[in-house]
């Protein structure tokens, strides 16, 4: 039910917390359905109001994680319980500490130490380095006592690739789930379903680039469906329950306009129904996703400002008929 994301509006990037069930009024209507917003509104907090760099945050129940940059020590990542508004350091930042997800008192992320390597610890400053190459690895994601990452070798337009890796906390066994020619990226794990972007079609939109498309794996079975199956790219998946995420950009929707606003939508895709629908179309700058239950949520660029939008599959339709009395 609470939302977090970086927000800079007041001049220096800060992490924000948004409760979607507060209702101010008591008219049965979500403080985040009220048109106009309410100012100030009740629901928000700043869980940092600082001038550092406060950014990339992740919750899980009450408690939020984010990376923040200090000129002295360096990227830290930041821990913050808003049952007591207890915030410390989960990760100090001796080296660089980046992309961090949570799940319960597990914490996975990212360290740059001459390559980007895969940590998983908990809140309490535990760590291990999961990661064994010496490759980059890079996004991982935790679900339960499982972390996925992906990791690079290459560069743009030479011999490059990735792989995707789920390493066990419990019976401490690591496992390369897909090795294939093409590059698999930006993993994400709910339960026995893996999702990410594979981009083995190719540059099929004859823009220079490799489009990717969204892929379903099962842990359990060892099957991969493919979700997409257009020309244009499909990108960022995220998982929650049965239902995944992600958004699709269509660069030849309008050749009048810029490629960097043509058409981005954000799609939802429910596993036990095999339904996909969008949930925003052909917008400008839809972009990174995230599920959680029956609610979509997103960031969307129009006018050059970072908005957030939600979605929730409960709430269809628009009021009719009116009246008073």
């Amino acid at each position: 039910d609470i939302l977090v994301y970086a927000d800079r509006s007041s001049g220096s990037w800060n992490v924000c917390a948004y409760n979607l069930t507060v209702d101010t009024d008591g008219d049965g209507i979500f403080n985040y359905m009220e048109y106009p917003h309410l100012s100030p509104d009740p629901a928000l907090t700043r869980i940092t109001d600082d001038a550092k760099v406060n950014f990339d945050p992740a919750i899980w129940g009450t408690r939020i994680v984010w990376v923040r940059w200090d000129d002295v020590t360096g990227y830290d990542i930041l821990a913050h319980d808003m049952s007591n508004g207890t915030t410390w350091i989960a990760v100090p930042g001796s080296r660089l500490d980046l992309q961090p997800a949570l799940w319960g008192d597990r914490l996975a992320w990212s360290q740059i130490n001459g390559k980007y390597r895969t940590f998983a610890g908990d809140l309490s400053g535990n760590a291990q380095q999961l990661s064994a190459n010496a490759i980059h690895n890079f996004n991982p994601d935790i679900c339960g006592d499982r972390v996925v990452w992906f990791d690079y070798e290459g560069s743009p337009g030479g011999s490059e690739y990735s792989d995707i890796h789920l390493y066990n906390l419990t019976t401490g066994n690591e496992t390369l789930v897909q090795a294939l020619p093409s590059q698999q990226t930006l993993p994400t794990i709910w339960g026995d379903w893996l999702a990410y972007q594979d981009d083995r079609k190719g540059d099929t939109n004859s823009d220079g680039g490799r489009e990717t498309d969204i892929y379903l794996y099962n842990l359990l079975t060892g099957l991969e469906s493919q979700i997409t199956f257009d020309e244009q790219a499909s990108f960022a998946p995220d998982l929650s329950g049965d239902k995944l995420v992600w958004y699709w950009h269509n660069r030849t929707l309008d050749d009048s306009l810029p490629a960097t606003i043509e058409g981005w939508s954000v799609m939802m895709y429910n596993i036990s129904t095999n339904v996909t629908e969008t949930l925003e179309g052909e917008t400008y700058g839809d972009s990174w996703p995230v599920a959680n239950g029956p609610r979509g949520a997103w960031s969307n660029r129009t006018g050059g400002f970072g908005d957030i939008w939600v979605y929730d599959q409960r709430y269809r339709g628009y009021p009719t008929d009116p009246s008073l009395d």
